[in-house]
């Protein structure tokens, strides 16, 4: 599995406190990639992944949580972000 794209946003706090930190795509498996997926910070300070949306909103895909720690450790070395803050995921 590798991410691919890791681009910072500049996103306001939401009013439910939850606050997007970055965009990305990952590959999963070799010749599959996976598009405008995120890093959220939530209100208690934890680091959330999420799948892309659909057009109705709806999400796209579903994280296993061993996949989503994955997915923070390979953004954890890229970014540097605190090894603390983002266990919790």
């Amino acid at each position: 599995m590798n991410v691919k794209n890791i681009k910072r946003t500049r996103h306001e706090v939401s009013p439910s406190g939850f606050r997007t930190l970055l965009r990305f795509a990952f590959e999963p498996v070799a010749g599959v990639l996976i598009y405008d997926c995120s890093l959220v910070r939530a209100p208690d300070g934890r680091l959330l992944v999420y799948g892309p949306k659909s057009q109705a909103g709806a999400q796209m895909i579903s994280l296993a949580p061993d996949v989503r720690r994955e997915l923070l450790d390979m953004m954890a070395h890229e970014v540097g972000f605190d090894d603390d803050a983002y266990r919790a995921a």
